[in-house]
């Protein structure tokens, strides 16, 4: 088998149903598995997916065990040449498969590929591609100083600045929303650090392919990524606030074990930041959903429209269709500052996905 595909599900049905409606078209004519594994959703996911899409397999635990080991619960299970982790709050394209296939099969020194996600509104999402996660590096992230100085090699090497994400580069790390890998350079590294919970097993992997000799590339292939919603459904931000930070200590002293002073600093500025990020944070992410009516969606027809049609800061329905993913995608892309939110109808089923959940009609 060439590509095994896997998405982990904790409560997001809708979005996971979404993600594996644009899977089914960009897989046309690849020898490809899908894997979902829900992490004990209790929400009716499993039956609601089994029925939905009869041809993927679905591994139901009876306990949330984490994006990492649950990832590797289906790598164990499956066998193909490449193996693309995907997360549910993720829309492709109908040609990524294929542009990132063709890429690492033309470059076998690279063990992962990521692409270049961006948000509802077509923010460029600069997690897409990271370099260093040293203490200076990370100091300048949690200070603001790469966000004041966003392209410079000193102050932003995190998120390597000034790097054109227009253009394909090797770089240090990549996001663990859409990460491509070679299933030897995978198995090699001992797949995912199960050690994370959530968030840090996408650097932790990095950072290990690399040193075991591998490259990570990213391509600026368009992807959509809401972020977060997962973690909104759970309800409990608490949870995954100390996962959050309590990986960056991980990190650090995996990779720098005798370096006490460094996991010292790490180990306070985790503290420091999880309780600054509690004290803005009080309420959940979906605490005051708006109504569609606050909403006040404009639709749109993809066939038609151009960035130079689009309205400024207006929220924007389309309807998603095998001829049109990618249409969508470049069009989220040239949209950033334009002030648009997307959002996507599936009139069949009779919802709306869009940053903040779900809306039924």
């Amino acid at each position: 088998m060439l590509l095994t595909v896997v998405i982990v599900n904790y409560k997001v049905k809708y979005f996971v149903s979404q993600a594996i409606e644009a899977l089914r078209i960009a897989s046309e004519g690849l020898d490809c598995a899908t894997y979902v594994v829900d992490n004990a959703s209790e929400d009716g996911s499993v039956e609601y997916l089994r029925k939905r899409f009869p041809e993927i397999n679905i591994i139901a635990n009876k306990a949330n065990v984490g994006f990492a080991k649950a990832n590797n619960q289906a790598v164990r299970t499956s066998q193909s040449k490449y193996v693309l982790l995907l997360n549910p709050d993720t829309l492709i394209g109908k040609d990524t498969l294929q542009q990132v296939l063709r890429h690492m099969e033309s470059h076998p020194e690279v063990g992962a590929v990521g692409v270049k996600m961006h948000d509802a509104q077509g923010n460029f999402l600069p997690e897409s591609k990271r370099g260093s996660v040293s203490l200076w590096s990370c100091a300048c992230r949690f200070s603001g100083l790469s966000r004041l100085f966003p392209h410079s090699r000193l102050f932003n090497a995190y998120y390597m600045g000034w790097l054109n994400p227009t253009e394909p580069h090797s770089v240090g790390l990549l996001a663990g929303a859409f990460m491509m890998l070679r299933r030897d350079a995978f198995e090699e590294v001992g797949l995912l650090d199960e050690r994370y919970f959530m968030y840090g097993e996408d650097i932790d992997l990095s950072y290990s392919l690399r040193q075991k000799g591998y490259r990570c590339d990213y391509l600026p292939v368009p992807l959509l990524h809401y972020k977060g919603e997962s973690e909104a459904a759970s309800g409990d931000p608490t949870r995954y606030r100390h996962a959050f930070f309590g990986a960056m200590q991980l990190f650090y002293e995996k990779y720098h074990p005798r370096n006490k002073l460094g996991q010292w600093i790490i180990g306070r500025a985790a503290r420091i930041l999880a309780h600054r990020h509690a004290q803005q944070t009080k309420e959940p992410a979906h605490a005051h959903k708006r109504t569609l009516d606050d909403l006040d969606l404009l639709s749109i027809d993809l066939s038609q429209a151009t960035k130079e049609s689009l309205p400024y800061n207006r929220n924007l329905l389309v309807t998603l269709s095998a001829d049109t993913y990618d249409k969508f995608l470049a069009l989220l892309s040239e949209s950033e500052g334009l002030g648009c939110t997307f959002y996507t109808l599936h009139k069949d089923d009779g919802y709306i996905l869009g940053p903040g959940g779900v809306w039924h009609i």
